[in-house]
């Protein structure tokens, strides 16, 4: 029988596994989901029901299926998160060009710009408020939810193999090698 060690060592690798500890926290809610479903229905939770449940858990295929929900889970949250920050600046930056192109035909107003310079001063005004549309559009595209999920692949795919990579051993480490000066030839 399986102890309840044991389902934490199967779904946490090491100390800086972050989806084991994801993946062992969907063990956990679900062994309570569980117990609290066999409490519900007037059966009996004892050390032996405890026990099964630890031992489904264990198997591979439970172990592999709570890995992939915990890394899921942590894709999708640092999806939401960047998005969430790709937007606050567009914002920004929407904010900032709209103060600009203000200022600057608010400038051009005031300054009674004779009339082919003030047509264009506007002309220039617009084709930079279009130009910025367009760069918003491109953004957006560029940024859409399959970007952010590829982008969030390859950033989970890099810190796991800077987590995974093995260290330097002292033999390994860079050997000098002699420099032929004048006199040595």
């Amino acid at each position: 029988m399986e102890k309840h060690t044991d389902v934490f060592n199967k779904l946490v690798k090491n100390d800086s596994d972050l989806i084991g500890y994801i993946a062992y926290s969907l063990y956990k809610r679900q062994k309570i989901e569980y117990l609290q479903n066999k409490a519900e229905q007037g059966k009996p939770v004892t050390d032996d029901t405890r026990k099964d449940f630890s031992a489904f858990s264990c198997t591979s295929s439970q172990i592999d299926l709570l890995r992939h929900q915990a890394e899921n889970l942590l894709m999708e949250t640092v999806g939401n998160i960047a998005s969430e920050e790709m937007e606050q600046k567009e914002q920004e930056m929407l904010s900032n060009y709209k103060k600009d192109i203000r200022e600057i035909a608010e400038d051009v107003l005031q300054k009674k710009v004779p009339g082919p310079v003030k047509t264009v001063v506007l002309n220039v005004a617009s084709a930079l408020i279009f130009s910025l549309l367009l760069g918003i559009i491109v953004f957006l595209f560029n940024t859409s939810e399959k970007a952010t999920l590829e982008k969030t692949n390859d950033l989970l795919d890099k810190v796991e193999q800077k987590i995974s990579a093995p260290t330097l051993a002292p033999s390994d480490s860079i050997k000098t090698v002699p420099i032929c000066t004048k006199e040595s030839r």
